[in-house]
């Protein structure tokens, strides 16, 4: 109940819009919880389950294996022994947890950085049509040009 309390505690305060000074430490705080809790949640989890290799993990690593490519599987495969696999914290998407807090003080929210922005850039520099009367003018000459394709 703890770990999805924080869970939920951690997206919220990581996807607000406007952040101050005192949300980005209460995200420094809740995420220094949060990592806790996995590590614990890894050592439990770890202890009281026997995870193993889905039979497709155990199959695609045979065939790399055997350099079978082909995507067919033999029938030694399939009584290939599958290889015990646990909750695993060293991913990327974990480790730049602890970076968050720190990018949105550099950079702004999520929503505040996009390619809206270079779109909007190039708007100002690419003059539009001035008036409907121009875009009316050039109406003839386009309709000319998609019916000779």
């Amino acid at each position: 109940m703890l770990m999805r309390t924080s869970l939920r505690s951690w997206h919220a305060l990581a996807k607000l819009r406007m952040h101050t000074d005192e949300t980005l430490k209460l995200l420094e705080i809740i995420t220094e919880r949060l990592g806790k809790l996995l590590r614990c949640f890894q050592l439990k989890t770890r202890a009281a389950f026997d995870t193993q290799e889905l039979k497709q993990e155990t199959q695609r690593r045979q065939r790399r294996k055997a350099g079978n490519l082909s995507g067919t599987a033999t029938a030694s495969t399939s009584k290939a022994a599958r290889r015990p696999k646990a909750f695993n914290l060293q991913t990327y998407k974990l480790y730049a947890l602890g970076d968050y807090s720190s990018s949105i003080r550099k950079y702004g929210t999520a929503d505040s950085y996009s390619t809206e922005s270079a779109s909007a850039v190039m708007h100002v520099r690419c003059p539009p049509l001035l008036t409907w009367q121009t875009r009316r003018a050039q109406t003839p000459y386009l309709q000319g040009k998609v019916s000779s394709n």
